[in-house]
């Protein structure tokens, strides 16, 4: 979960209050755990910045990279969301971006240390850059 590994707890709850108000806001956070293992790492994460409180819905994302995609369609279409109004925000190409895109909804890449640079990828560098976004 790349919110509790790259920035302060402040910062992250008060950017995402600022960015999300009124805006239904889901973690999907793929784990090679089992199902029930994966929710409750990914809860014990919330739990640990107290962010809870910020998120709709939590889900643990299947081992294989078409997961957060499929999971993405399913929660846009029982929230009754475009395609066109949902924003997929993480730190890894694969997981996080390409199959994101391929499924026509709009995908940012943090920086990290250990991602390719590459100019045609959306990319913040902070959490706050996100700001420019929404």
């Amino acid at each position: 979960m790349w919110v509790a590994n790259y920035y302060t707890q402040n910062e992250t709850n008060e950017t995402l209050k600022r960015c999300f108000e009124g805006v239904s806001f889901i973690i999907l956070s793929t784990h090679p755990h089992s199902k029930k293992e994966a929710y409750k790492v990914i809860n014990e994460k919330v739990n640990h910045f107290n962010i809870g409180s910020l998120f709709d819905e939590i889900h643990a994302t299947r081992k294989y990279h078409k997961s957060k995609g499929e999971y993405i369609l399913r929660i846009l279409k029982k929230f009754n969301i475009p395609k066109s109004k949902a924003l997929m925000i993480g730190d890894n190409y694969l997981w996080d971006y390409k199959y994101v895109k391929d499924i026509g909804v709009e995908s940012l890449l943090v920086r990290t240390d250990y991602m390719k640079k590459d100019k045609r990828l959306k990319v913040i560098e902070k959490f706050t850059d996100l700001l420019r976004y929404v």
